[in-house]
């Protein structure tokens, strides 16, 4: 745990376990992605925008139960 940016305090030990998984899992990704060359790392750009827009998405319409 010595390694996170995340403090304890205040926080449960379960949150902080979480966040510090999920702190070194992208840490890991980002290790991995410096040493790749330029074309994939515009692939994974794109696979990564495309993650997030449908899972914005999803969010979107849990919440509001509608599209726009």
């Amino acid at each position: 745990m010595s390694n996170s940016i995340f403090t304890s305090d205040g926080l449960s030990s379960m949150y902080h376990v979480i966040v510090d998984a999920i702190y070194n899992i992208v840490r890991g990704i980002l290790n991995q992605i410096r040493v790749l060359n330029t074309i994939q790392k515009i692939i994974i750009a794109i696979y990564f925008s495309l993650v997030v827009f449908f899972f914005s998405m999803a969010i979107y319409y849990a919440l509001f139960q509608r599209w726009f």
